[in-house]
């Protein structure tokens, strides 16, 4: 046995072989002629130990290495790992008087953390006090804004669950100060509506509430908050939430809002009305009303910026309902009959892609040529050569996949497509026995 034990022994507990580190260790420990050594080994011990979640058997590891060496460097780390140790069983105090020691002594980087924990030990020992003392400290100590917002989180629910919910919107208005993210915003104004209407104060416990439906409608924090306003009889407009609802799957209330809205004055928001209700039916996988919802949006509002929108929608809902040819004739028709319309293109990518899933190889490389003929800038333009080449491969006729390959990657060859691009047209070059010209394609990707 050698010192070098210690690092096999570390090598093992890296890998998660525990019970093989410890053999290691404990043989180590009993070899006499490394005695200078084996304060570190009762560490390395220790550390096993509380890894495999044998706390008590840890903790008699890092107390014989404090025994064995109480002015090691390491000694605040042995503090805190008895501090983890005690915390997971339960002994509070303990706890609280190791994670003490390792802040008077341990590296201030760790501060923040260190009275998180001993926020969360005070708590669960009912020493209220000590416990927001912690969470302040650990406020103060934050390397940064985000982790001082985590910090208040916690705090605000400790809070809340003692049901000091003044304490909890105290935290709550604090992080909203700070707060830059839109969706993390609406997060905490829907909890500082909670916290506000616990407290007793209904006024700013709506207005709470009603900005976290507007800054985020599409949020679980939003649809919380709309619960909230709708049970407390608060008034919310219904275009408002059909909206939230519908973005929170939850699809018969959103059909109620929205037809409800549409039966008044919708004004220029009814094709988006209609739009939203289309899709809460498919949602809900009533097709057929969806389909009448998309038909009466086409069919009786044409000048509406939600009419093209609204094609792509039937074709869509046409093949949920798994009707994937009467989509392809939904598509066509628009295509065919409104080609620059600014959806045509978004429309004829689509349609390609369905004559694809019916295996109709040679239309489907038509419209995909055509997008890039007469849109050229579309996000899909590169796209669409490569499955167009790909369709033609499929029918045999290598020579014209080849040909709009090498166009494709002439006008994309720096697009996300590139790749794609170039191992096809390598694949039809060897086929058509062009092995310098294939070579040459794939070298690209290297």
């Amino acid at each position: 046995m050698t010192a070098s034990a210690l690092v096999s022994a570390q090598a093992l507990h890296a890998a998660g072989n525990y019970a093989a580190a410890r053999a290691e260790l404990q043989r180590f420990l009993a070899d006499p002629k490394y005695a200078a050594l084996t304060p570190e080994a009762y560490f390395h011990l220790g550390e096993n130990f509380l890894a495999d979640g044998m706390y008590r058997e840890a903790l008699d590891a890092f107390a014989e290495f404090l025994r064995r060496a109480p002015d090691h460097p390491r000694r605040a780390d042995a503090r805190f790992h008895q501090g983890e140790a005690y915390r997971a069983l339960g002994q509070w105090p303990e706890a609280a008087a190791a994670l003490r020691d390792y802040l008077q002594a341990g590296s201030p980087l760790l501060t923040y953390e260190v009275q998180l924990r001993l926020a969360a030990v005070h708590a669960a020992a009912g020493d209220g006090d000590a416990a927001i003392a912690a969470y302040a400290a650990a406020v103060a100590a934050a390397p940064d804004r985000v982790t001082a917002l985590r910090a208040r989180e916690q705090w605000a629910a400790y809070a809340t669950a003692l049901g000091n919910h003044a304490a909890s919107l105290v935290q709550y208005q604090a992080i909203l100060e700070e707060a830059q993210n839109a969706g993390y915003q609406a997060e905490i104004n829907q909890l500082a509506g909670d916290a506000a209407w616990n407290a007793g104060r209904a006024a700013p416990a709506e207005a709470y509430w009603r900005a976290a439906v507007a800054l985020a409608p599409r949020s679980n924090y939003a649809y919380q908050a709309l619960i909230q306003l709708v049970n407390n009889q608060l008034p919310v407009d219904w275009f408002t939430r059909g909206l939230v609802d519908y973005h929170n799957r939850a699809y018969l209330p959103a059909i109620n809002a929205f037809d409800t809205f549409l039966q008044g004055e919708p004004g220029a928001r009814q094709g988006e009305a209609l739009a939203y209700l289309a899709r809460s039916y498919q949602g809900a996988e009533d097709y057929t009303r969806a389909l009448t919802t998309w038909d009466r949006l086409i069919h009786d509002l044409p000048s509406d910026a939600a009419w093209g929108g609204a094609w792509l929608g039937k074709a869509e809902t046409q093949r949920f309902a798994g009707d994937r040819p009467a989509a392809v004739v939904t598509l066509r028709t628009f295509v065919e009959q409104y080609p620059n319309h600014p959806l045509a293109a978004d429309a004829r990518y689509e349609l390609a892609t369905q004559l694809e899933r019916l295996e109709q190889y040679a239309a489907a490389a038509d419209h995909q040529l055509l997008l890039a003929d007469t849109a050229p800038e579309h996000k899909q333009a590169a796209r669409a050569l490569l499955r167009a080449g790909i369709n033609r491969y499929r029918l045999g006729e290598v020579a014209r996949a080849v040909e709009i390959w090498q166009r494709a990657v002439g006008a994309y060859g720096a697009s996300a497509d590139a790749p794609a691009l170039y191992l096809w047209l390598g694949k039809g070059q060897l086929a058509q026995r062009q092995a310098a010209e294939a070579y040459a394609a794939w070298d690209t990707l290297l």
